[in-house]
C-alpha cells in the first residue's frame, strides 16, 4: 500500500473530494495545517498509480484557478 498527502485549501475541498470519490480512492482527513489547509491522505495500490497521477493533475489545475 502506498500513500500520498494533499494539503487542500478549504475553498477547494468540495471539488477535490468529489474527484477522490469518483476514483473510489481510500482516503482520510488527517488534520489541518497552520494556514488552514485540510490534510488528506490517500492510500492506493500500485495499479492505481494512474488514478493518482490524474488526481495530482486535477489538484494542480484547481490551485491555478
Amino acid at each position: 500500500m502506498r500513500k500520498i498527502e494533499f494539503e487542500v485549501p478549504e475553498h477547494l475541498l468540495a471539488d477535490f473530494a468529489a474527484e477522490i470519490a469518483d476514483r473510489n480512492l481510500a482516503n482520510t482527513i488527517t488534520g489541518t495545517t497552520s494556514d488552514k489547509k485540510i490534510v488528506i491522505e490517500i492510500e492506493f495500490e500500485r495499479e492505481e498509480s494512474d488514478l493518482i497521477d490524474e488526481l495530482e493533475d486535477f489538484f494542480e489545475e484547481l490551485n491555478e484557478e
